[in-house]
């Protein structure tokens, strides 16, 4: 990590479920655009917030805003996975939400 980087939030999935429990969040115009794209909607993403795991290979610093953008990864209800991207401002930002889909092998 460079000098003057901030270092990651530790207890990172508890602080996602509180801000969903108090309702200090908020979808990026960039997550509603990519969330209707990719059929994915604001209950799937919150979904995947509140009983995903950090996916921590998949987190990075943005130099640009000086701040981490923390990969969620889980199942929607529907059992699809999902990977949602969220960032700490004043409240959580949800960056952009994305539909994994398994790579088949040999064909």
């Amino acid at each position: 990590m460079k000098p003057g980087t901030p270092a990651q939030i530790e207890n990172l999935l508890e602080k996602v479920k509180a801000s969903i429990g108090s309702e200090d969040y908020r979808f990026s115009s960039h997550a509603t655009k990519r969330g209707e794209e990719r059929f994915i909607s604001y209950q799937d993403a919150l979904y995947v917030l509140t009983n995903g795991f950090h996916e921590k290979k998949k987190t990075i610093f943005d130099s640009k805003y000086r701040t981490w953008k923390y990969a969620i990864r889980g199942k929607t209800a529907d059992s699809l996975d999902t990977r949602v991207v969220v960032a700490f401002e004043k409240g959580m930002v949800i960056i952009t939400v994305i539909r994994l889909i398994e790579k088949k092998i040999g064909k």
